[in-house]
């Protein structure tokens, strides 16, 4: 036996576990902040792309990382689906059609995510290590300019700011990747917006159809 097949084993338990014990939490306490003032911290692509890419890391394998993100971001829909329906709040859901449109997000959100996570876990060369480092600033940072431009929350706004600008000072390990991290997030910005504006018009389809 191969020391690849000896540790692949490991490898899909921890992928499982990971996935089951950050997604089922994550459906929960979004339905949780979501009864209090703070419920757009939690209902956001932002948040979720967050444990996204901590599933990543912690699996650290580019593969079973990304299925382990796609697997957290749908059991963290599956919680949140089942206690909405449990509590009497499935119209938060907007019905089963909307659910199709939030599980195509949790695929890409796992996809682009979950990889980020396992290239900043491994220190992936460059460019990746710098894209990846920049991933979780730079959609935080979009959140920011929408809840700032488009439905001026100015407090979800700062905060959402803060946290990009918190994500930027401790993900990099030295003060160099700090540097060319903050140079990589500018574009993803551009893409991110760019990106949310057409989810976001497929959202809206999906809804209407």
């Amino acid at each position: 036996m191969t020391t690849t097949d000896r540790t692949k084993p490991g490898t899909m338990r921890t992928a499982a576990v990971t996935a089951v014990a950050l997604g089922l939490p994550l459906g929960a306490v979004t339905f949780a902040l979501q009864l209090t003032p703070f419920g757009l911290v939690a209902n956001s692509p932002a948040f979720w792309a967050l444990w996204g890419f901590a599933a990543g890391a912690v699996v650290a394998v580019p593969v079973a990382g990304v299925l382990t993100a796609m697997a957290t971001e749908a059991f963290g829909l599956l919680a949140w689906y089942a206690i909405s329906w449990a509590t009497g709040n499935f119209e938060w859901s907007a019905g089963g059609v909307l659910a199709l449109g939030w599980g195509v997000g949790a695929v890409l959100a796992g996809t682009v995510f979950g990889l980020a996570g396992v290239w900043w876990r491994t220190q992936a060369r460059r460019p990746r290590l710098e894209i990846a480092t920049a991933l979780p600033a730079a959609v935080f940072a979009c959140a920011s300019v929408y809840y700032f431009v488009v439905l001026d929350y100015v407090g979800t706004g700062v905060y959402n700011a803060v946290v990009a600008l918190l994500l930027l000072t401790f993900l990099p390990r030295t003060g160099q990747a700090r540097v060319r991290a903050a140079g990589a997030v500018v574009p993803i910005i551009v893409v991110g917006l760019l990106g949310g504006a057409a989810f976001v018009a497929f959202l809206n389809a999906v809804a209407m159809s």
